[in-house]
């Protein structure tokens, strides 16, 4: 379920019109942006990390990649010579240190006939090139892993990026902040800069810059500190400040725990031990970049409330979170959804009708997950015989009351209430739209037969 964001003076503004703005506006302009951008570069994450897991077994093919190592050496690769060669690299190996009573010459000499026997069909001098190659996969890490730890560090600088877009917009839009930081510039530092905006930009990315050199944690201190920014929801979590932590792993030791990494998560109970190796799959990135999501979305949003004191920016805003849990919805990202159920203030907005569609929609995402008896005593109770046919309809599907739901979608299709994109993409009313299909169906072959008599 979604509502329409009417705000031509944000989402529509421009280079030019960006001057004719008041500065609660230019901040939510910067806000929406920022967001805009890390939503989308966070979804061809997910996108590129469910790619490489589909083609985890072409991509990790050791064969293929033996194959490979063989080609930058020699000029052709003998297939069923490499092909028995890998297939008796490791049992052959295991067998030999096995079997009692051999002298390491003995082993040694088993080894190398066994591999001089395969390899019959090889020109003079190949058979080192075959195995080294051979070796080299086998006993390197898959490259699978690799590309999904590389991910995991894109997805953690999106958010990075996301926080210095924040701040650089708070401090154009309170400039006075500025002044707060204690740095000092000389007469001809100054003269540098044609115009005062162009030196108030100058400093605010150099505080921007600065204030990123710190840690998570030290970001969003500093914007409480500065602004009165709250704490994004989720960022004092085990789950985040791992995914954070492991990003540092991936970069600085190839996922080996460190001590720094059990450090900084001294206050939760970690299962990793020191010198462990972390992998990151699908599942971690999907789980990371849910609880990442989340994140960016309360802080985004917790500035617009704090900071604007346009209350029609705040409920925008409001807006924007409820058609963000239907966006959602529709990547079928229903953790995602729950979590903002959980973590965003609903009791304190001021849209009715968009604290309603988070709701809704967290019950949906709960029935799409399995978990609808955590909140069906909470849909049956939920009121709407003053609310609109939206969300009259969402309850009547969520309790599988197809019949009704059917006949005041219909309704609603006719009346253009209920947008026919709404019909065939909201993820609710799946059962409602095969219960259509059905009677469609039989009203057609009711109709041949009738033909046919």
């Amino acid at each position: 379920m979604t509502e329409n964001d009417e705000n031509p003076a944000v989402d529509e503004a421009d280079s030019s019109s960006e001057e004719e703005l008041t500065a609660d506006e230019l901040l939510e302009f910067a806000l929406t942006a920022g967001f805009n951008t890390f939503r989308e570069r966070q979804r061809e994450i997910r996108r590129l990390a469910r790619y490489v897991q589909e083609r985890a077994d072409d991509i990790d093919n050791a064969k293929t990649r033996a194959k490979e190592l063989i080609e930058e050496q020699l000029s052709e690769v003998d297939e069923k010579t490499l092909d028995d060669l890998m297939n008796s690299f490791t049992s052959t190996l295991d067998e030999v240190v096995q079997e009692q009573g051999l002298s390491d010459d003995e082993r040694v000499e088993v080894v190398a006939s066994t591999f001089r026997a395969l390899s019959e069909d090889l020109p003079a001098g190949a058979l080192s090139s075959y195995l080294e190659s051979i070796a080299r996969v086998t006993l390197s890490p898959p490259p699978t892993p690799m590309l999904l730890g590389s991910l995991l560090v894109s997805l953690v600088g999106e958010l990075e990026t996301l926080v210095g877009a924040v701040a650089r917009a708070l401090y154009a839009h309170q400039p006075g902040k500025l002044s707060e930081l204690g740095k000092s510039y000389t007469w001809g530092e100054i003269e540098r800069f044609e115009t005062v905006a162009e030196m108030r930009e100058h400093v605010a990315d150099h505080a921007v810059e600065k204030m990123l050199y710190g840690s998570f944690s030290d970001w969003f201190d500093l914007l409480e500190r500065r602004f009165g920014v709250p704490r994004p929801a989720r960022s004092t979590e085990f789950k985040t400040l791992e995914v954070i932590q492991r990003r540092h792993l991936m970069v600085h030791s190839a996922g080996v725990v460190s001590r720094q990494y059990l450090e900084n998560l001294k206050d939760f109970k970690v299962e990793a031990d020191l010198h462990d190796q972390l992998v990151v799959d699908y599942k971690y990135l999907a789980d990371a970049t849910d609880a990442l999501f989340v994140v960016a979305l309360s802080l985004v949003a917790g500035t617009t409330f704090k900071s604007a004191r346009d209350v029609e920016a705040q409920e925008r805003m409001e807006r924007r979170i409820s058609n963000t849990t239907y966006y959602l919805l529709q990547e079928e990202r229903y953790e995602a959804v729950i979590s903002i159920v959980q973590h965003l203030a609903l009791n304190r907005m001021r849209d009715e009708l968009a604290k309603h569609i988070i709701q809704v929609n967290g019950w949906i995402a709960l029935k799409q997950l399995g978990r609808f008896a955590e909140c069906r005593k909470a849909v049956e109770r939920f009121d709407t015989r003053s609310k609109s046919n939206n969300l009259r309809l969402a309850k009547m599907a969520l309790l599988d009351q197809v019949e009704a739901a059917h006949t005041l979608a219909r309704e609603m299709l006719e009346s253009e209430e209920l947008p026919a994109e709404h019909w065939l993409a909201w993820p609710l009313l799946a059962d409602v739209r095969a219960y259509h299909e059905a009677l469609t169906l039989k009203a057609s072959e009711d109709a041949q037969a009738s033909e046919g008599d």
